[in-house]
């Protein structure tokens, strides 16, 4: 049975994937809000432990690792007898996720508030503000400009599995929509051959690795949407198919907005689509074919 006859029994009969492989594969990018993000928690952070998530969903299976955080707390100095208290806690933690119809790497940016009691006039009237999240702001500010040094290793990993046997021989069409983030920053420090998609088959049954970047217009100063398209050979019969995702980057405190919170991709990927470009023909096919060719013989013969 071939990927698109396993897709449109087993996943969709509205499924628009046809011979010629057009049409995103729906449910791809299953189970969504699946998340690995680590934590930026503490008084003073670099966490390079890597959070790990997994999930399945109708034919697919998602594994997502994401490594790499960094957080510290941002405070004033009050003098004596109060001394130091902590405005704000400020961190920026590696995400990966699979959401809608795309698998997102970004980072995730948080700045939340640590004033409480009777301490929050005093501050606010120390720092000549009207209100907590002027605060923030503008201790947040503070610590960005003054360059802690803070930086760490954003790790993304995702792998796909998915539920579809293939055979030896066969020759595969992978494409798929690749974003970049509105950060250059990001992308030219990217690490190694990063971003690299790797396909597989079961227990290495065939390897094939791209190296994504060299595929993207990094020139273009608009984030728009750019497709990537590659063929690859099957070495050997598998059971399914596995497509992993693999990127890293530096990240610093410096690059903490004070007054944006909450997520911002760094790459993202949608819209997978999977042609076979040379099919394995039916066992009757086949043999219908050697036929032809035994009485076209016979008549050169005669």
């Amino acid at each position: 049975m071939t990927f698109q006859q396993f897709v449109l029994i087993g996943v969709s009969a509205g499924m628009t994937i046809s011979a010629q492989g057009q049409g995103a594969i729906p449910g791809f990018f299953e189970p969504s809000g699946l998340r690995a993000q680590p934590s930026t928690a503490g008084l003073l952070t670099v966490n390079n432990v890597p959070d790990i998530v997994g999930g399945s969903s109708g034919f697919m299976g998602w594994s997502h690792s994401a490594g790499g955080a960094v957080g510290v707390n941002a405070g004033v100095n009050l003098g004596f007898p109060v001394g130091n208290v902590d405005v704000a806690h400020v961190g920026i933690s590696t995400y990966a996720e699979t959401t809608g119809s795309s698998l997102v790497f970004g980072r995730n940016q948080e700045i939340s508030t640590l004033l409480s009691g009777s301490l929050v006039g005093t501050v606010l009237g120390f720092l000549g503000v009207g209100s907590v999240g002027e605060a923030v702001d503008g201790v947040v500010a503070d610590l960005v400009a003054s360059g802690t040094g803070l930086q760490v290793l954003s790790d993304w990993n995702s792998t796909a599995t998915v539920a579809a046997p293939v055979t030896a021989g066969q020759e595969w069409e992978v494409s798929f929509m690749m974003t970049k983030g509105a950060s250059l920053l990001d992308i030219t420090s990217v690490l190694g051959s990063g971003p690299t998609l790797t396909i597989s088959g079961s227990g290495g049954a065939y390897t094939s690795t791209i190296d994504l970047l060299g595929l993207l217009d990094i020139n273009l100063l608009n984030n728009s949407p750019q497709e990537v398209s590659f063929t690859f050979e099957v070495d050997s019969d598998s059971p399914n198919l596995e497509m992993e995702f693999d990127m890293s980057s530096l990240a610093n405190i410096a690059l903490l907005n004070a007054g944006a919170d909450g997520d911002t991709a760094v790459m993202s990927f949608s819209d997978i689509t999977l042609t076979e470009v040379t099919p394995i023909p039916e066992p009757s096919t086949a043999i219908l074919g050697l036929l032809g060719l035994g009485l076209v013989a016979r008549r050169r013969r005669a």
